[in-house]
C-alpha cells in the first residue's frame, strides 16, 4: 500500500522540500529547526501529499494543507 502523506522529520527533509518546490521562502537548516521545533513541541506533524503539497497536523490527525 503507498503512502498518502510522507513527514518531514528531519532539517534535510525541509530544506529539500522548499528548494524542489521552488519555494520563494529560502529555507536553511537554522529556520528550518526553529520551524519543526514548533511543531514537535506542540504535537504537529508537517508532511507532504503524493502531489507535493505541504500539510500539517496533529500526531495520528487529520491532514490539512499549509502553506
Amino acid at each position: 500500500m503507498k503512502k498518502e502523506f510522507y513527514d518531514i522529520e528531519t532539517t534535510e527533509d525541509f530544506v529539500t522540500y522548499c528548494r524542489t518546490v521552488n519555494s520563494p521562502v529560502k529555507m536553511n537548516k537554522r529556520s528550518a529547526a526553529i520551524i519543526l521545533g514548533y511543531y514537535d513541541k506542540n504535537d504537529m506533524v508537517l508532511s507532504i501529499d503524493h502531489s507535493g503539497t505541504l500539510n500539517q497536523s496533529e500526531a495520528g490527525g487529520d491532514h490539512y494543507e499549509t502553506t
